[in-house]
Formats: structure tokens, C-alpha cells, sequence
């Protein structure tokens, strides 16, 4: 599931043709639609219009999460007398809605793979009974990391002699941890979206 993710995440770069500082990167409803023209060019059943219309409600369901069996949307929508054209100009589709879109039909959603490696939530004592020893490692080794580094961000932050030495010693004493800063505070390489959009 993460590979495909990942393949996931790499046509989105491809695709995302809206970078600002409001709304981020995303796919537009214009990329969404000259993509569909492209997909549905030799299929004679849907005229332009149509085209439109098919391009309207997936955008909007993709961008609001809207399931199209979900019965009682359908309704709300007809009560509201909600036009399918009624979609905001600034509107996007982000990353993250595009792989919840993805993976709408794994086994395991995205959603439930983000809660499972979140090692400040809160479990239950048959999850913690049931949960894989490695798994609750990594979840371990996860945890204590965050701590380490809020503890030593905070210390940077005030500043103070003492704060200084105990976060030296702090670092001596894990490698891990020292390994982690370090690539914390040196200077990241451009992303993806970032290295797309530099070159147009």
C-alpha cells in the first residue's frame, strides 16, 4: 500500500499545475478536466457538456470527500438545490485528498495507517494487546525521538548555558537522536513539487 502511495504521490507532482502560497500545490478543476477530454476523446457517448458535468461532480466529490453512493449527500444536495457548476475558482484538489482518493478502495485506508504510526494517541488495552512487539518498537524508538528533539528545540530556544551543556550531553548519549537533529537543521533538498515549480 505505501509503494502505491508513493507511485500515487509522484503523479500528483506531474499532475498539480497550482502552487501559491494560499492554497498550496494541487490539482486544478481545468487539469482534472483536460485530462478527462484526453481519457474520454474517443468515446462518442458524452458531449462536451456532459464531459462537464462528469468533470464537476468527481472534482467536487474528490475535494469535499463525497461518496457518490452515499444516499443521503444525494439528497441534502437536492434539497440545498446545489448546482453542479457551483465550484469556487480558488478550489484545489492537495495531496492529501488525492490519496485518500487513491486508496479509497485498499483494504486498510490512509487514514488508518496515519493513526497507527501516531505515537501520541492514546490506545486502547486490546490494541496495546494485540499490537505486534516490532510494531511497538518502532512506535517506541518513534516516540522517545519526538521527545528528544521538542526537549532540545525548547533549549535552543531559551538559550541558557545550562540548557546548552545538557543538550550537548543529551546528544552524546544518542547517536540516534544526534543523527536525527543533524538532519533536522542541515539544509533539505528540494522536493518534488518544489523542484517541478522551479523550473517553470
Amino acid at each position: 500500500m505505501i509503494t502505491r502511495m508513493m507511485v500515487n504521490s509522484a503523479v500528483f507532482v506531474e499532475l498539480a499545475d497550482v502552487q501559491d502560497s494560499c492554497t498550496g500545490v494541487g490539482i486544478s478543476r481545468r487539469r482534472m478536466c483536460e485530462r478527462l477530454k484526453e481519457v474520454l476523446n474517443l468515446r462518442e457517448a458524452l458531449d462536451p457538456c456532459e464531459v462537464e458535468q462528469l468533470v464537476d461532480y468527481c472534482f467536487r466529490s474528490v475535494v469535499h470527500k463525497e461518496s457518490t453512493a452515499n444516499f443521503l449527500t444525494e439528497i441534502a444536495d437536492k434539497v440545498k438545490h446545489r448546482k453542479p457548476s457551483d465550484i469556487d475558482a480558488g478550489e484545489i484538489i492537495n495531496i492529501d485528498e488525492f490519496s485518500v482518493a487513491c486508496s479509497s478502495i485498499e483494504k486498510v485506508k490512509f487514514a488508518t495507517i496515519v493513526t497507527l504510526f501516531d505515537a501520541d494517541r492514546q490506545r486502547t488495552s486490546l490494541e496495546r494487546l494485540f499490537t505486534p512487539y516490532m510494531f511497538k518498537r518502532y512506535i517506541r524508538h518513534s516516540h522517545k525521538l519526538d521527545r528528544a528533539s521538542l526537549d532540545l528545540s525548547s533549549n535552543a530556544m531559551s538559550g541558557s548555558p545550562q540548557n546548552k551543556s545538557s543538550h550537548n550531553s543529551g546528544l552524546e548519549s544518542s547517536g540516534r537522536v544526534s543523527t536525527r537533529l543533524s538532519c533536522l537543521s542541515a539544509s533539505e533538498p528540494m522536493t518534488m513539487e518544489e523542484e517541478k515549480f522551479a523550473h517553470i
